[in-house]
């Protein structure tokens, strides 16, 4: 019989939410002296934790369900781009990267945006160490499909935003990741 609200949080990051009640007779909340306010910290557990995000200008309405689908990839030292099993991305969303009946070695993509600005998010618990491999974890940015408009006509460039954190702080984030068209691809550190 109480109202509940939930809040969903895809995104790492600081909100600020603000409780303002109307009574049947129509007063408000905001009348009063203080207000209800609640500072969430959303901040990522695992000790890997990527992040895709992605804007596309001819896109009207991101948050519809038409839009672009771009693609997180998180390769292992060892993996191949877009092969199975050392590369974690939609095609791969839970690979075994370690030790048999193990899961909190195995990456996992846990968002999969297919029709908007993402995110998409990749996590791994327990990362080997890379050096024994020679080479580091690899993030990479796919623009699988553009979704063509009812129009005929794609909806163009994107431009993606990665970030990083490491055990839960920020370690590094790629803004204005030219994606130029359908199939472009870009990799980093």
């Amino acid at each position: 019989t109480t109202p509940t609200a939930v809040f969903f949080v895809d995104l790492a990051g600081t909100y600020t939410a603000e409780l303002r009640v109307v009574d049947n007779l129509g007063l408000s909340s905001e009348t009063c002296e203080t207000s209800a306010v609640v500072t969430i910290i959303a901040k990522p557990e695992e000790a890997i934790h990527i992040q895709v995000v992605w804007t596309t200008p001819e896109d009207p309405d991101q948050t519809d369900r038409q839009g672009t689908d771009v693609d997180v990839h998180l390769r292992h030292p060892i993996g191949t781009w877009f092969q199975g099993p050392h590369d974690c991305y939609y095609g791969n969303p839970s690979p075994d990267w370690g030790g048999l009946m193990a899961t909190s070695d195995d990456p996992v993509l846990d968002i999969d945006d297919i029709n908007g600005a993402g995110p998409e998010n990749v996590n791994l618990n327990e990362p080997e160490n890379t050096e024994d491999l020679g080479s580091p974890y690899t993030v990479g940015v796919h623009y699988y499909s553009s979704h063509e408009r009812v129009s005929g006509q794609d909806y163009g460039a994107s431009t993606a935003t990665t970030r990083v954190f490491l055990n839960g702080a920020l370690a590094l984030t790629t803004a204005n990741i030219e994606l130029p068209a359908e199939d472009a691809f870009c990799q980093g550190a």
